[in-house]
């Protein structure tokens, strides 16, 4: 997305991407000493929680995804903005440091509902892996 059309939530972020569903964002985390890829999650949807002003809600978990660790933090927000369904998706990259790769979605269209699904979270993780890879 060019930086004109790219949502002020993600434009901070990283690189932005769009689909029909969602909004999200591709970015590095450098390296740092003791951080795992459970602490990014959780940094992640602790900042969601500072910008949430209503209902939130929040989770972190790992997967293994074709031999490699995903590790996915996950946030619901309901407020004056909205409401919205955000995950991250974090895998370790071989040079240090971690690709974070974001699905941000509004909860209120049917559409953006499919992004929480079974079948769609496999292939955001495989595609979290895609872009480290890269």
């Amino acid at each position: 997305m060019s930086r004109a059309e790219t949502p002020i939530a993600v434009a901070s972020h990283g690189a932005a991407w769009k689909s029909d569903e969602a909004v999200g964002f591709v970015r590095i985390v450098p390296s740092m000493d003791g951080i795992k890829g459970l602490d990014v999650a959780s940094a992640v949807v602790a900042t969601d929680a500072k910008d949430c002003k209503g209902k939130f809600a929040s989770g972190r978990t790992s997967e293994l995804v074709d031999s490699d660790v995903v590790f996915r933090g996950f946030s619901s927000c309901e407020d004056s903005d909205g409401a919205r369904f955000s995950q991250y998706f974090i895998v370790s990259r071989k040079k240090g440091g971690f690709v974070l790769f974001s699905v941000v979605s509004n909860t209120k269209t049917e559409q953006a509902k499919t992004v929480t699904k079974e079948e769609r979270l496999v292939d955001f993780r495989k595609a979290a892996l895609v872009v480290v890879n890269q």
